[in-house]
């Protein structure tokens, strides 16, 4: 008895009319077009399917949320890694790949604190050295 109301397709060439036990053509698979028999466990497309049905399985979620998860760790072929690490994860809106320009000397704030020598000696006091204002400044105090 037969349910399926398709008619029967070969397996190893992917043509309607007849199976893959009589069939001599060269093989292609109807599921991505390549030269092997669609039931081949090389199928790029059977690999794909199999790690999202493994993924389901183990982690006991739906197949649509375990398509999501490989497919968004499977590199897509023709994207450049640049052009997707331009692309913001969490909004998916494009970020800038140009370099900020550095800020104007106007900008930048000038450190007026006194730079610190720190002597290596274990028993030695810390030195502190004064530039010449505070130099002059601590002088006009006595």
């Amino acid at each position: 008895m037969t349910v399926c109301r398709r008619k029967e397709t070969c397996g190893r060439c992917s043509e309607i009319g007849h199976n893959s036990k009589s069939c001599t053509s060269t093989p292609k698979c109807s599921n991505c077009k390549a030269e092997h028999p669609s039931y081949s466990r090389k199928c790029p497309r059977w690999v794909e399917e199999k790690e999202i049905q493994t993924i389901k399985a183990t982690q006991n979620i739906s197949f649509a949320e375990a398509r999501k998860i490989v497919t968004s760790r499977t590199p897509t072929v023709g994207v450049s890694y640049s052009s997707m690490a331009s692309i913001c994860p969490h909004c998916k809106n494009r970020t800038s790949t140009q370099a900020e320009a550095p800020p104007d000397n106007n900008q930048i704030p000038s450190s007026k604190k006194s730079p610190v020598k720190l002597n290596n000696r274990a028993n030695s006091k810390t030195e502190i050295i004064l530039d010449r204002a505070n130099l002059s400044n601590a002088s006009n105090i006595n």
